[in-house]
């Protein structure tokens, strides 16, 4: 971006990623923390509640002797336990990127509210037009739409239907 972009033009990206990082830090923990919380509850209830659901016996074997008989519910949660676990670390991944996607964008209005929304779109329109090495890497940053980073053209979507004053 060296020569393409003024060093003016950095200033709502600048004001952003301090937003981010410095204001709206507590509302990232506690929104990741909240994220965990909901695959670990839905574990959780099938725990409870598959047994009660599914009440038919079953007999559980390991190493072709049997174990003694379950209910089949019982013995579902038993034998899937490493998936629950995957469920639980997949789900809480997915729902912090969400949140944290959302907090960058909240990150973007504040910005915004600073330095002008005009200015800012100007910028990121600026940006996206760029292509520094014709391989399309300005429009697709590292990362970006899929880590919890929102993409350039989200970032102007949201920053076009934004009114003002953005809500904390």
């Amino acid at each position: 971006m060296r020569g393409k972009v003024e060093p003016d033009d950095w200033r709502p990206i600048i004001a952003s990623a301090l937003f981010y990082k410095k204001k709206l830090r507590r509302r990232i923990i506690i929104g990741g923390t909240l994220g965990a919380l909901v695959p670990i509850a839905i574990v959780a209830a099938l725990f409870y509640v598959l047994p009660i659901l599914l009440t038919q016996p079953t007999t559980l074997t390991s190493h072709g002797q049997p174990d003694g008989i379950v209910p089949l519910g019982t013995a579902i949660m038993l034998t899937t336990i490493p998936l629950w676990f995957l469920f639980i670390g997949s789900g809480t991944l997915v729902l912090a990127f969400l949140y944290k996607k959302r907090v960058r964008l909240l990150a973007d209005g504040d910005a915004a509210d600073l330095v002008g929304t005009s200015s800012f779109l100007a910028v990121l329109t600026k940006i996206a037009t760029l292509d520094t090495d014709d391989l399309g890497k300005t429009k697709h940053r590292r990362g970006a739409g899929v880590t919890g980073i929102p993409t350039l053209e989200q970032r102007i979507i949201d920053l076009q239907n934004y009114t003002g004053q953005s809500p904390r």
